[in-house]
């Protein structure tokens, strides 16, 4: 039992990599050679939700009133959570997991600045079917000290997260979108 979970494991993140898209769209990466540290900085400021593209605020405020109306105040904690979760969970995830591959540590020293710019988010689903979350976004590469200075735009689409385990937890899903977003740039880059 305990092999075959870990090859569903397996298969289940070759899969996620394997699906996902990330490659340079303007400008050049190799700036990033040799760089022992960078920083991170997260922009959700176009973040649309679900293949309808539903704006963020606009996906909070009828999700919100939807669980307010099952249970009150269930979606007044869901809508906290929804955009705690980001600093909390979704983006140490990403800087870990980036910091790990990539070789370079994530702190506020580095000469380079990685902007996400989340795009879309797919939260996936549990309920009768499960479904992976998913995102795209767009990571620009900046200095730090001019961020006008735009060395590189890198596209990533179809960052999915790993549904295994996450059970009704939208959270683990998402977090794992940005795990797997943050291993394809950490791959891109290395490669340059």
């Amino acid at each position: 039992m305990k092999l075959l979970t870990l090859s569903l494991l397996a298969l289940a993140t070759a899969a996620s990599v394997a699906a996902q898209k990330v490659k340079v769209i303007d400008g050049d990466i190799k700036a990033l050679e040799g760089q022992a540290s960078v920083n991170t900085k997260f922009d959700y400021a176009g973040l649309t939700i679900g293949k309808k593209n539903i704006r963020d605020a606009d996906y909070i405020a009828t999700r919100k009133a939807e669980l307010n109306d099952k249970k009150p105040g269930s979606g007044d904690t869901w809508a906290k959570a929804w955009v705690d979760d980001r600093q909390s969970r979704f983006e140490p995830r990403f800087d870990e997991t980036f910091a790990k591959l990539s070789g370079m540590s994530v702190d506020n020293k580095g000469k380079y600045t990685l902007i996400v710019k989340l795009l879309n988010l797919e939260p996936g689903a549990a309920v009768g079917f499960k479904t992976s979350a998913e995102l795209d976004a767009e990571v620009w590469v900046v200095e730090s000290a001019n961020p006008g200075n735009v060395v590189a735009k890198i596209s990533i689409t179809n960052a999915p997260g790993n549904m295994i385990g996450a059970g009704m937890d939208t959270g683990i899903r998402i977090q794992e979108s940005y795990a797997t977003a943050a291993r394809g740039l950490a791959r891109l880059i290395k490669k340059a």
